[in-house]
């Protein structure tokens, strides 16, 4: 059994409205989200062995915010994929089901709605709240190759409001 955890990047910060998209970085909530959600993750014994990543800023502030702190997730690879950046659900499946089969636990970081789509899609759950900003949902998948996955049991949905404040 792989494990899948689909993650929407953190807060971004909205202050220079000629910032294109893909450069917009993460604001001070979402600075302080990251690490948190890297901490619980850790905590949960949800450590992946890879990080798949849009190459937006704000993603990858993320996964530096996940992996930068000795209580999350350090030494976790980050793999940026460059059209994981607004891209539909189809094509983050297509992401997961590329990664390399000695991974068991994988984490995709990336944009509404397509981690949010994705989310539904393999587990036939609909998330009433949604992914929400630095939202993590944990997807247990049936075998043993990434190829095969096209659905799974959602075990967890975290969101960052549901964890202890620092």
């Amino acid at each position: 059994m792989k494990q899948l955890i689909i993650m929407r990047h953190a807060k971004s910060d909205w202050g220079n409205e000629n910032l294109p998209d893909i450069d917009r970085p993460l604001n001070a909530r979402g600075v302080r989200d990251a690490a948190r959600m890297g901490k619980e993750l850790k905590l949960r014994g949800l450590v992946p062995d890879l990080i798949l990543c849009s190459p937006a800023l704000r993603t990858r502030q993320t996964a530096e915010g996940l992996t930068a702190n000795a209580d999350g997730l350090v030494g976790v690879p980050i793999r940026i994929i460059e059209n994981l950046y607004a891209a539909s659900a189809r094509t983050i499946l297509l992401a997961v089901q590329s990664a390399p089969n000695s991974c068991g636990r994988l984490m995709v970081l990336g944009h509404n709605p397509g981690v949010g789509e994705l989310t539904e899609a393999l587990t036939e759950r609909w998330l009433p709240e949604g992914m929400k900003t630095a939202t993590v949902a944990v997807i247990g998948t049936e075998g043993s190759e990434w190829v095969c996955v096209e659905s799974g049991t959602l075990s967890a949905v975290i969101y960052p409001r549901d964890i202890g404040n620092e």
